[in-house]
Order: C-alpha cells, then sequence, then structure tokens
C-alpha cells in the first residue's frame, strides 16, 4: 500500500490513478487541476481516498470502479463529468 498526500498534479493526461492491481492505499489531501482524462481514478479495492479536490478535468473529476473503497470530504467540480461511482454519503461534493 502507498500514502499520495498533499500533492499537486495539473495538465497531466491523469492526475491519480491507482491501478487494480494495487490495493489498500489512501489518496489524501491531493488537488488535480486541468487533467485530460480523470483527476483522481480508483480502479483497485480497499482504499481511502479523502479531502482531494479536482477541477477542469476533461474527463471524469473521481472515477471509482473497485470495491470496498472509503470517500471522505472530495470535491469534484467543474469537470466534464464530476463523479462516477463516488457514494453520496461521507461529505463528498460531486457537483451537478
Amino acid at each position: 500500500s502507498i500514502t499520495l498526500l498533499n500533492n499537486t498534479l495539473t495538465a497531466n493526461c491523469q492526475g491519480i490513478l491507482i491501478d487494480k492491481e494495487s490495493p489498500s492505499n489512501n489518496v489524501i489531501g491531493n488537488t488535480a487541476l486541468h487533467n485530460q482524462w480523470e483527476g483522481v481514478g480508483i480502479t483497485s479495492d480497499t482504499n481511502t481516498i479523502k479531502n482531494n479536490t479536482v477541477s477542469d478535468t476533461g474527463g471524469i473529476g473521481i472515477s471509482n470502479t473497485g470495491s470496498s473503497n472509503q470517500f471522505y470530504g472530495n470535491s469534484s467540480c467543474g469537470n466534464e463529468i464530476n463523479c462516477k461511482g463516488v457514494p453520496a454519503e461521507g461529505g463528498n461534493n460531486c457537483c451537478p
């Protein structure tokens, strides 16, 4: 497992990607701006995604296709699609 803490990712193809073969990670306090595809993409299981901010992404702001992931206090606004697979509970803000 890894912890990605307090990073700023700007103008990349993809901000943060947690691949399906890398479970049980922590993605905390990161900012992803102006990325081409996804700001935060989670395809693995049992991760904690907390207090991240994603905006102005050409694809999906925060995407979750894994299972048993925990999302708390994330914000995804101003993206082509703000959230996919992110639960409404946990104080997540997925703008309309």
